[in-house]
């Protein structure tokens, strides 16, 4: 009970875990601990799925909005959408005052995408041999022991976080450079074309190129208005994902308090069907109401105005109290609703209750309202994630970098696990296996590079010291990229199925190496 005035970090919600669990639940302490458990998958689940469902549909069509060259996005806002999980969770624990568990997450994930994700896509393909690309293989690999010989050597050496940042995302314009700058000039001298995927072993890891994908696809419209069309409504083009199940229209696309989300249940029904239809709309107004309240989406198939209308007035005030961090105010709530009404009754009044619109206006206002809102949902999430993790780890004594490498890791990892497996399963394992690679040089620089920005923006300027379970993880995970790296070279690019095992053993080791640590065994 004296734990009661222990105080920790909160998220945006303001909920006090820990006061939750000594003080609420002091006499039903493994039911508080099994309740905080199931909070924090569901908020797994909720970063990942916000991040599939509307964050990357937003910026991919914000690519295609812009022109953004293939190669281009694949590496930046493409790659934001796929790494914006592990991102946004190193950015909530810098500004929680716990980087050291955003820094064995971010290293910890590396470590289980490039050993178990690789692995089981090895084994899932129905080839003996998986081949590899050979330049963007070498490429991403060197990528990644570059970035940790940098962590090795500036982190425990440096005093000032602006330089570390300025470092790592300095090399991530390099990265950018080697990826981008290539495909271009080949382009010009006609020895190979940007349209083939298989020319960017990086873009693998982002799964919105239509072509990449032939598997395993959800579809999402978007408007698409023409420089120039006399035509009252434009053609809609479509942006595919392979990541999740498709969401049925009662789950992301129904307009919010449409009729249409209630199951019709006949005289006749079952109990089972009576159940599955109750359950549906739980999940809805549960789950998805509230994104789909604050999240402005130009979706072509099920446009509702009443839905634009509350998305367009909610969305600012959702955006300015995520990033208050409990300093908003009544006075700062009519200041923002004095801002958003009269454009969302412009909106309401500029458009038709079930045509989505052409404006290039409204549908510009939508994407960048959509884009932010995004970024402070998931934003939010992971900072509920942090404050749930802290919790844990003060009532388990488990230090913070264990929890960072092992559940954190794995929540904001298991999504590319799914993915990739499917993607092999589908006979497309060189895809799954070069984005395995790809994607972790984007959220080890960029992951990294970011939150040290804040760090300096908030007066801390000192590096998060090495603990000894980031050392295990940054010499495990550079042992491991170098045996990967000799295997495809001996088996002249290509990976044979068993190597797959190896991997898993590989993991299991590095796994038990941390237990032994933390049981003081070694």
């Amino acid at each position: 009970m004296g734990n009661c005035s222990y105080s920790l970090e909160t998220g945006p919600l303001a909920i006090n875990y820990l006061e939750f669990h000594y003080c609420v639940m002091a006499e039903h302490p493994w039911m508080s601990f099994t309740m905080l458990c199931m909070w924090l998958l569901l908020l797994f689940y909720l970063v990942g799925h916000t991040a599939d469902e509307y964050f990357s549909p937003t910026l991919s069509t914000l690519c295609r909005k812009l022109a953004i060259p293939f190669d281009v996005a694949g590496v930046t806002l493409l790659a934001f959408g796929n790494g914006a999980p592990d991102i946004f969770s190193s950015l909530a624990t810098s500004t929680s005052g716990t980087m050291e568990t955003g820094v064995n997450a971010l290293l910890g994930g590396v470590m289980f995408v490039t050993t178990v994700v690789v692995g089981a896509v090895l084994q899932s393909s129905p080839l003996a041999c998986v081949k590899i690309t050979p330049r963007p293989f070498c490429r991403d690999i060197l990528a990644l022991l570059i970035t940790l010989g940098i962590l090795a050597i500036d982190l425990p050496t440096s005093t000032s976080s602006m330089s570390s940042a300025m470092l790592l995302l300095s090399c991530y314009v390099v990265y950018v450079l080697a990826v981008v700058v290539p495909s271009w000039l080949s382009s010009k001298t006609n020895a190979q074309t940007t349209s083939d995927p298989y020319t960017h072993g990086v873009l693998f890891a982002f799964w919105h190129a239509p072509e990449l994908f032939p598997t395993v696809r959800t579809k999402y419209s978007f408007v698409s208005v023409p420089e120039s069309s006399p035509l009252p409504s434009a053609p809609a083009f479509h942006v595919d994902e392979a990541y999740f199940p498709a969401p049925t229209s009662s789950e992301l696309a129904t307009p919010l308090l449409d009729t249409s989300i209630k199951a019709e249940i006949t005289p006749h029904a079952t109990p089972r069907q009576v159940l599955a239809s109750t359950s549906s709309t739980l999940h809805y107004i549960l789950l998805d109401l509230l994104r789909n309240a604050t999240i402005p989406m130009v979706l072509v198939s099920s446009w509702s105005r009443r839905r634009a209308f509350c998305s367009v007035l909610i969305s600012p005030l959702f955006v300015c109290w995520i990033f208050s961090r409990g300093a908003f105010s009544l006075h700062d709530a009519l200041i923002c609703l004095s801002i958003s009404m009269p454009i969302a009754c412009i909106v309401y009044l500029s458009t038709y209750p079930k045509t989505a619109p052409t404006s290039r206006w409204i549908c510009w206002l939508f994407y960048l309202l959509g884009f932010v809102s995004c970024v402070g949902w998931i934003y939010g999430l992971a900072s509920e994630v942090v404050a749930v993790l802290t919790t844990l780890g003060v009532i388990t004594t488990l230090p913070a970098s264990v929890l960072g490498l092992t559940v954190l890791s794995w929540g904001n990892s298991i999504g590319d696990l799914s993915t990739n497996v499917a993607i092999a399963k589908g006979g497309c394992a060189e895809m799954a296996l070069a984005g395995c690679f790809g994607g972790p040089v984007f959220n080890l620089l960029v992951g990294l590079g970011i939150p040290f920005l804040f760090l300096q923006k908030s007066n801390q300027t000192s590096i998060v010291p090495w603990d000894i379970h980031g050392i295990v993880s940054l010499i495990s995970l550079g042992l491991s990229l170098l045996l990967t790296l000799s295997i495809g070279i001996v088996y002249k690019f290509s990976c044979p199925k068993w190597y797959g095992k190896v991997l898993y053993g590989l993991y299991v080791i590095y796994t038990a190496v941390h237990v032994a640590i933390l049981c003081r065994w070694i």
